[in-house]
């Protein structure tokens, strides 16, 4: 009875330690046995890496944070962000741990894997904020007070709202409008007390800068961002108006 008991952990570790073997990286991504297992693309000083299917399908991307020496990391599916620690062998963590958690078997993505590879390499786990943690719509004058927090911890998107340290710090709300036969997509954030922080308009062409218009200082910005979903760019948006004190 107990070798039967202990057949299907045996298969599961040798299961488990085949993937581990052979891992390498090469120019175009990450290989497991010489065979190509995922892509890895990644900016110039290696200030962010995105990790994507065989296919081209981003499942993860890592951002440098400078002010905790980390490397952020956000799951495409779920949205859930964790840290790294920024490490001379930061790469080769990262593609362990994608094999390993068996992110992408047959060049699919498991969900499954993020608990795993969460709990192996990264730290610092936020989870997903409550619709009752979110701040009430204020009414009248307010006046312009960012929230008390942590600027250490990483940076939470959802899709009305960006979380730091545990706490709602902006809401946002995007719009598609039309401008000279373009579409261009309107990022307008607030503070949670519903004091209108700023706009920012991002046409939806290459290479297209974001423009962002405070209401504060009535100053103007040109920052590049990816033409990404509406989460990720409004918390890199979020992330800039956070680095300029206005949130």
């Amino acid at each position: 009875m107990k070798k039967c008991l202990f057949l299907p952990v045996l298969l599961w570790l040798a299961c488990f330690s085949a993937r581990a073997q052979g891992i390498s990286l090469r120019q175009d991504g990450i290989y497991n046995n010489n065979m190509l297992y995922a892509k890895m693309e990644k900016t110039a000083a290696n200030a962010s890496y995105s990790i994507k299917t065989p296919k081209g399908t981003e499942v993860l991307n890592a951002r440098h944070d400078d002010w905790t020496h980390s490397y952020i990391i956000t799951f495409a599916e779920s949205g859930q962000q964790v840290a790294m620690k920024d490490e001379k062998d930061f790469e080769q963590k990262l593609a362990r741990g994608i094999v390993e958690s068996n992110m992408l078997p047959g060049g699919q993505y498991n969900p499954r894997s993020e608990a795993w590879f969460i709990s192996k390499y990264a730290y610092g786990s936020v989870p997903a904020v409550d619709k009752q943690d979110l701040p009430p719509v204020a009414t009248g004058k307010q006046d312009y007070a960012i929230v008390e927090r942590n600027h250490r911890m990483p940076y939470v998107g959802g899709d009305s709202y960006i979380k730091q340290d545990g706490k709602v710090i902006a809401t946002y709300k995007v719009a598609e409008e039309k401008n000279n036969n373009k579409t261009v997509r309107k990022f307008t954030f607030y503070l949670p007390a519903n004091t209108k922080v700023a706009e920012a308009n991002l046409e939806q062409t290459k290479n297209a800068p974001c423009i962002v218009k405070t209401m504060k200082d009535n100053k103007e910005y040109s920052i590049g961002l990816k033409n990404d979903s509406n989460m990720l760019t409004a918390r890199e948006i979020a992330i800039f108006l956070s680095d300029k004190g206005y949130l």
